[in-house]
């Protein structure tokens, strides 16, 4: 049996239960305690909990996740700053400056990213939740490009000299 009310008050409570104790005895002619009586939004909270703890766990791994990739990508981004240190104070000597190398730093990078075709020869796509790929590349690119171009900036901004004598 469900009683509609408008709001939640305890004065309700007592009354909702005094009525059924009064249908029960004039149906059954016992006075029965009711199986399970409360407000919808408290039984369904009550019979949600465990649900609700396993979400909040799943989320606290899908954080954690997130995190260790974002780590993954900064020390990626750092190894291929490092690995372009020499090449970029080369370049320097020769007359390039901060801003055309870090560019092209990052433009080679963010290619690695690009791998549109790569997936277009599987033969099972996700065809209904498009956006959701979309928002995560874009975010993953975001962030790609921000560490990179940290990294390259830190690296174009060493003195060539100093990066030459190092070997």
């Amino acid at each position: 049996m469900l009683i509609g009310t408008t709001g939640e008050d305890e004065s309700y409570d007592k009354a909702i239960r005094q009525a059924y104790r009064e249908y029960r005895l004039e149906t059954s002619g016992v006075e029965e305690p009711a199986w399970r009586y409360g407000f919808v939004r408290d039984i369904n909270r009550k019979m949600l909990a465990p649900v609700r703890r396993t979400l909040r766990l799943v989320e606290l791994f899908a954080f954690l996740a997130v995190l260790i990739s974002l780590l993954g990508l900064l020390a990626m981004s750092t190894y291929f700053a490092d690995e372009n240190t020499k090449q970029i104070a080369v370049r320097k000597v020769f007359g390039s400056d901060v801003t055309h190398e870090t560019w092209r730093n990052v433009r080679s990078y963010m290619v690695l990213w690009a791998a549109r075709v790569y997936l277009e020869r599987f033969a099972y796509r996700v065809e209904n939740y498009g956006w959701v790929f979309v928002v995560a590349v874009i975010i993953s690119l975001a962030i790609a490009f921000g560490t990179v171009l940290w990294q390259t900036l830190k690296a174009a901004k060493t003195n060539p000299a100093i990066e030459l004598k190092k070997e």
